[in-house]
């Protein structure tokens, strides 16, 4: 398998799926916390929870049927981490990460990766939806 299907269209787009919705997630999570509705204790678990949903709900988004969940999972979680690894180094100057960041988020797109992609459904249309009920006669057909 090429670095081309890894990396495909797909793959970025779920890249950054994952990325506006752990993002999202984040701004959600202080708007909670600044509120009062969630303790500051559970900061840490909210910022965590937040890039494993992300990077689950972008490499759900990614993986296609024809190509090899895992390695499309770890193409996403690889970019998730070179992101949040650059935005933490940019905040705080420092390499502090601790396992659970990195638990956290290759463990969602890899959660992924590892759950079968579900069938499409299969839509039925109706007779009387975009379709007449008779095959109309061509012209000069008489």
């Amino acid at each position: 398998m090429s670095a081309g299907v890894w990396y495909g269209k797909r793959t970025w787009l779920g890249l950054g799926f994952a990325l506006v919705l752990a993002l999202a997630l984040d701004a959600l999570g202080a708007l909670l916390l600044a509120r009062g509705m969630v303790p500051m204790a559970a900061a840490r678990a909210w910022t965590l929870g937040s890039w494993a949903a992300g990077g689950f709900c972008g490499t759900r988004m990614a993986v296609r049927a024809e190509c090899g969940s895992l390695p499309v999972a770890a193409a996403v979680g690889l970019g998730l981490y070179g992101i949040v690894w650059a935005v933490g180094l940019a905040a705080w100057q420092t390499a502090g990460f601790r396992w659970d960041v990195t638990a956290a988020v290759f463990g969602g797109p890899l959660l992924a990766g590892l759950l079968r992609p579900g069938k499409a459904k299969k839509r039925s249309r109706a007779p009387g939806k975009g379709r007449p009920a008779h095959r109309p006669m061509r012209r000069g057909a008489l």
